[in-house]
């Protein structure tokens, strides 16, 4: 879940400079959407399945708060509206797979730690 979100969100990013560049050539905060794009790919990339829990959903909770922290300052800028708004989606989109990949693998995580051993005095 977290590496297919991961590799949408550096599409969609990859996508949103490179159009953007074509519309706009003053924006600035497009080059960030570059950066954070390689990032999204290299979360992807590092992605290990094993992993269980909220150690998932660090890396896309840091990349959202990297767009977000972009965004924000990009408003305060003066930088183009849509791409504030682009990226401040982008960030919510980074937060629910931040979100997702933290809540999947609870369940076999509790599965895994609920199953009861049995100890015994006697070996049979």
């Amino acid at each position: 879940m977290v590496r297919l979100g991961c590799i949408a969100l550096g599409g969609a990013l990859a996508a949103l400079w490179a159009l953007g560049l074509w519309a706009d050539r003053s924006a600035t905060i497009l080059w960030f959407d570059a950066v954070f794009a390689l990032l999204a790919f290299s979360v992807a990339a590092l992605e290990r399945e094993d992993e269980l829990g909220a150690s998932r959903g660090g890396a896309p909770a840091l990349l959202a708060l990297g767009l977000g922290i972009v965004a924000i300052v990009g408003l305060a800028a003066g930088q183009p509206r849509w791409a504030v708004w682009a990226n401040f989606l982008a960030a919510f989109g980074a937060l629910a797979i931040a979100i997702a990949g933290a809540s999947s693998g609870r369940e076999a995580y509790a599965h895994a730690r609920g199953r009861p051993r049995r100890r015994t005095l006697f070996r049979r």
